[in-house]
């Protein structure tokens, strides 16, 4: 009696662990839909340098985009971006998935990554993170926002 409570036990964890384990890659593969898909871009850059540039964003910025290789591939990776409860009500942010393919250098072409970016919004505030997303990966230590305070400084410097 007691064995039989012991394995019907041991199923009950071992099911538990698998349920969790495939709850992100279902969102994932819902949000990855075709219908979802916002934008496509071709960055010539690497996975290692997009990795570093998300870092150096993170430490400049405080914005978090995590980025993961798939599983036992080395050609595909993936950044997801999960905004803040707040800034979701206040904003209407949406989560973001960049799905990340590296294709090889070549006689003819240099190392690239193909970018696309899916998200179950389609708002100017998910437009937004979108090109928050591509200035993080083009120029990870400035912020959003600094652009724009930049160019006004100038603009108020010049006409003096």
């Amino acid at each position: 009696m007691g064995l039989r409570m012991l394995a019907v036990a041991s199923m009950l964890v071992a099911a538990g662990c698998a349920t969790t384990g495939t709850a992100p890659d279902s969102q994932r593969a819902q949000l990855a839909d075709e219908q979802n898909f916002r934008t496509e871009r071709v960055l010539f850059t690497t996975f290692p340098q997009i990795q570093q540039a998300l870092f150096k964003h993170e430490l400049a910025c405080g914005v978090t985009y995590r980025f993961a290789l798939e599983p036992r591939e080395t050609s595909y990776a993936s950044i997801t971006y999960q905004p803040s409860d707040a800034d979701i009500k206040q904003r209407g942010e949406a989560p973001l998935l960049a799905t990340l393919v590296w294709y090889q250098p070549s006689f003819r072409q240099e190392e690239r990554v193909k970018l696309a970016v899916y998200s179950q919004y389609a708002n100017s505030a998910v437009d937004q993170r979108i090109q928050y997303l591509l200035a993080a990966l083009e120029r990870p230590t400035q912020c959003p926002g600094q652009q724009a305070e930049a160019t006004e400084q100038n603009s108020t410097s010049v006409s003096r």
